[in-house]
């Protein structure tokens, strides 16, 4: 029935309380629900994460576990916060750092920042590249 080996993570439904309970009032009244949508949970440098899946679907979940389990065998495990992080993100970061640390160089970063933007707007992160930033 199972899709993975024991051990290498697992895809979940969560639990959760009606409005109006806590959490162990529910249990004990036997009125907890399930999520409809499906969870993956996985360790990866003695450290649990969990994350939806966005799908109702099990097999979907099944299918992000397998990517995230391959990813943390290549030792690049890329979250979805890093996945929705954009180059406008990269850039308030950078000159925020900037800023904080007194750079003298502030004025021309956010020149570059400004040249960038032009074809980088709306681009995620992880998809900024060399190659891209040469174009």
């Amino acid at each position: 029935m199972s899709e993975l080996n024991r051990g290498n993570g697992r895809v979940f439904r969560p639990k959760y309380a009606p409005p109006g309970m806590t959490y162990k009032q529910a249990r004990e009244a036997g009125a907890l629900r399930e999520s409809s949508l499906w969870w993956i949970e996985f360790h990866y440098r003695g450290k649990r994460h969990r994350e939806p899946t966005e799908s109702s679907n099990r097999m979907d979940a099944v299918r992000l576990l397998k990517k995230r389990l391959g990813e943390s065998g290549q030792g690049k495990v890329i979250s979805r916060d890093i996945e929705r992080t954009t180059f406008e993100d990269l850039a308030a970061m950078l000159v925020n750092d900037y800023r904080a640390n007194g750079r003298r160089s502030l004025d021309r970063a956010e020149d570059s920042i400004e040249h960038l933007r032009a074809r980088m707007a709306g681009v995620r992160a992880c998809d900024v590249t060399a190659d891209r930033v040469t174009a």
